[in-house]
């Protein structure tokens, strides 16, 4: 069948214009490039302003994958408590991109409003998504390297407990 296919040439014609497509592609892209108008480059030093926002307003994201954990909710409780709402939550239009818990936290301390930052400008269907998962390995590895301190100590004894959260 592929054989055939090759002789009578539409897999081959299918294939050439493709590769064509797809150069004529890369070639606007430099051309672009070259000219300064890369449209794809994201802005690395954005204006970003911290707002007030109404936790009524918030909207959690329908791509959340991560479940809350109560006693997540309870120490980052005991850290807003402590320190306030230090860490902004970060929304694009009024959905939430990252702080999902700390919202959460925020309600229960029956707080109505919540500090934000709008991260509008990766309005881009995959950058917010893109940004929700590196925050989240972010602290994944900020939380390993947190134990590869504190197991030594824990095991010599020396380890002090505090009441506060390290995701505030």
């Amino acid at each position: 069948m592929i054989t055939r296919r090759l002789k009578e040439g539409s897999f081959k014609s299918q294939k050439l214009s493709k590769t064509k497509s797809r150069r004529g592609a890369l070639e606007a892209k430099r051309r672009r490039a070259e000219l300064g108008q890369d449209l794809t480059r994201n802005d690395l030093l954005p204006d970003l302003h911290v707002q007030q926002v109404g936790t009524s307003e918030l909207q959690p994201s329908p791509r959340r994958t991560r479940r809350t954990v109560p006693e997540h909710i309870e120490r980052l409780m005991a850290s807003i408590a402590d320190f306030g709402f230090s860490v902004p939550i970060l929304i694009a239009r009024r959905e939430i991109v990252d702080g999902h818990v700390r919202v959460e936290a925020a309600l229960h301390l029956g707080l109505d409003t919540v500090p934000a930052i709008e991260v509008s400008h990766l309005s881009d269907t995959t950058l917010c998504p893109q940004l929700r998962s590196r925050t989240s390995q972010t602290r994944r590895s900020a939380a390993c390297a947190l134990l590869s301190i504190a197991l030594p100590n824990l095991a010599s004894g020396t380890w002090i407990s505090s009441g506060s959260s390290l995701m505030s």
